[in-house]
């Protein structure tokens, strides 16, 4: 056989002959590296060796540690999900990007009110256009039959609708609907429409430049550890209308502790925040009883309005 192998090799031509040759002469420097793992074909295999004899596995209190450790961040992470925003006027591009009128309506089931005070119009105009959204729709229909509760009318006449709960809103210019965006805090938007007198609260503050403020921080009953400011009326008036509160009826708590922040917007509307019990009240005059509407604040809110009357106070 090896003989017949030969005949053909030289029946060929010199070129194919030659070629064959060099082939079997090379073939010795292209011989298959021994069949063992990189690791051992390189540097010491003696050390690797006993590096791996001298393994031992971790301590069962390490590894339940670390098990710990990973269910724990595992809930933290899902109880605590990446919160993506953005306003309203950013989010969606049907919404006007200036305040071009003097008069926004609000309507609540056909019923309309009418804001035409150019004051209360930019107010409530730069309050929708900063309303905090979810960055991506939660609903891509354009569809023009979805929930109108609750909308307000811009003074260019785009329609901001709002659903029942105050939890999605969409934009309407009537020319192209919005698609649909989860609201992150419904509970101003709650209050913009039923809680008439802290929305003209808000109003009434950004009418003034510089409000009075009365502040108390002892709970002794002590008049004489009020202490008297000003705040600029826009601060309180952006933290009336921001405010995460729940409408509620007269507390049954005391609320006879003077440790608390009273803004003055007028010589009969003023708005008074206590620190415990935590609630607040929009009222005439300047007696518990003439409380037009009262609210249940959340934790921390008292602290975030001394911390503003500190940092901005005049």
């Amino acid at each position: 056989m090896l003989y017949s192998i030969f005949q053909q090799i030289l029946n060929m031509s010199l070129t194919a002959s030659a070629v064959i040759a060099v082939v079997l002469l090379l073939r010795p420097l292209f011989r298959r590296a021994p069949r063992v793992p990189i690791a051992f074909s390189e540097g010491s295999p003696k050390a690797r060796i006993k590096r791996i004899l001298r393994y031992k596995k971790p301590a069962v209190w390490a590894t339940a540690f670390a098990a710990l450790c990973a269910v724990l961040l595992g809930i933290f992470l899902l109880a605590n999900p990446r919160a993506d925003t953005m306003p309203l006027g950013d989010a969606i591009e049907e919404f006007p990007s200036i305040s071009n009128g003097s008069s926004i309506e609000l309507r609540v089931n056909g019923a309309v009110t009418v804001l035409d005070d150019d004051d209360a119009a930019d107010t409530v105009f730069r309050f929708v256009q900063n309303l905090s959204v979810s960055e991506k729709p939660v609903d891509r229909s354009r569809a023009e039959d979805r929930d109108k509760t609750y909308t307000v009318v811009l003074n260019s006449g785009t329609e901001v609708h709002f659903s029942d709960d105050f939890s999605t809103v969409w934009v309407d210019n009537h020319v192209k609907p919005s698609y649909t965006y989860a609201v992150e805090s419904p509970a101003p938007i709650r209050n913009l429409f039923q809680a008439d007198s802290l929305l003209s609260a808000a109003i009434s503050a950004r009418q003034v430049e510089n409000l009075t403020v009365l502040y108390c921080p002892k709970a002794d009953g002590n008049a004489g550890a009020i202490h008297v400011g000003e705040l600029p009326g826009t601060l309180v008036s952006d933290f009336l209308l921001n405010a995460d509160w729940t409408e509620t009826g007269k507390p049954w708590e005391s609320l006879a502790s003077p440790e608390s922040v009273e803004f003055v917007l007028e010589d009969d509307l003023r708005v008074q925040i206590w620190k415990s019990p935590r609630v607040a009240a929009v009222k005439k005059g300047t007696a518990f009883a003439d409380a037009v509407q009262y609210f249940r604040t959340n934790s921390g809110d008292y602290e975030a309005v001394v911390a503003l009357l500190t940092e901005n106070a005049k």
